[in-house]
């Protein structure tokens, strides 16, 4: 009776193509984690508010929805990109502007984010790492940005690697020198980039589950 339920088990697996085990056991290796996305933008059915900064054509051309992977929840923003070494086209950036106005104050907060960095970033040259940067720019259009945090490579055979990136603000430097204080922001967001010995690389990166905290009002 035991070996006829385990081969009708084995069975089932087979006619149903493993579906969700395959998929469970590759995000996990990804670094997803699944479960219900908490975080201040989950990025589960709206774009929430970013858009990619086209200025200069730089590496990232688009941005969308989509449920091609996620590090929470089913979905994360999927970011078409192209990267030729050649500045401005080898940073991707998304942002959260605030154009005009009310703009908000991110003193004292500490912002979060998770980026999908794909395999083939680093087909050719895997010792050379893409880097990501949380940044603000206040309302004088002063650059507060992280210390540059080197990408890991996913293991062999697996499609990427979600990466987290998590900086106080109080620590974003002007010029590596003047912190943050606490001043109006006119827009912030996550900086993609690729290193000076990095490999040239098209194809897609994707973002998800990014946390402030403590909210600001008008976030």
């Amino acid at each position: 009776m035991k070996k006829t339920l385990t081969l009708l088990i084995i069975c089932v697996i087979i006619a149903t193509g493993c579906g969700p085990i395959v998929h469970y056991l590759a995000a996990s290796l990804e670094g997803s984690i699944g479960g219900t996305d908490t975080a201040t933008f989950p990025f589960e059915s709206t774009v929430d508010g970013f858009i990619v900064d086209t200025g200069n054509d730089r590496s990232f051309s688009s941005l969308s929805i989509s449920t091609d992977r996620s590090y929470m929840g089913t979905s994360s923003l999927k970011l078409p990109c192209s990267y030729t070494g050649a500045s401005p086209f080898n940073s991707g950036i998304i942002k959260k502007d605030y154009g005009a106005g009310p703009y908000i104050d991110l003193g004292g907060c500490t912002i979060t984010a998770y980026v999908f960095i794909p395999r083939a970033m680093y087909e050719s040259e895997p010792d050379y790492a893409y880097g990501l940067v949380i940044f603000i720019q206040d309302i004088n259009w002063d650059w507060f940005q992280s210390d540059w945090q080197n990408t890991e490579l996913a293991a062999e055979g697996i499609a990427g690697k979600w990466n987290k990136i998590e900086v106080y603000t109080g620590d974003l430097l002007l010029n590596e020198v003047t912190p943050y204080a606490g001043t109006d922001v006119r827009n912030w967001g996550v900086k993609v980039g690729q290193g000076d010995e990095s490999p040239d690389y098209t194809g897609t990166v994707y973002i998800d589950s990014i946390t402030v905290n403590p909210a600001p009002a008008g976030i």
